[in-house]
């Protein structure tokens, strides 16, 4: 949840339908796009209080280095 500095709170979200159209339009198969979107919503996730588009190198890396330090099954991690 983010607040939105009058004390209310929402929850936070990406263009999933933006990106879908964005995977369709780089000739991602239809049977890998909720692949992708599935590691998107994983990130947004990560970044807790911060919106991604506000996201950076260090956010992103931070992201990747956090995925060695859980325990994954090879079917959470390349599964749909």
């Amino acid at each position: 949840m983010l607040d939105d500095g009058d004390g209310s709170r929402h929850e936070k979200k990406f263009p999933v339908d933006e990106y879908l159209r964005v995977l369709s339009q780089t000739s991602v198969p239809v049977e890998r796009r909720q692949w992708y979107v599935r590691w998107v919503e994983r990130f947004a996730a990560f970044l807790v209080e911060k919106q991604m588009d506000a996201a950076d190198r260090d956010d992103t890396e931070a992201f990747i280095a956090s995925l060695g330090r859980r325990p994954r099954t090879e079917t959470e991690l390349f599964s749909c």
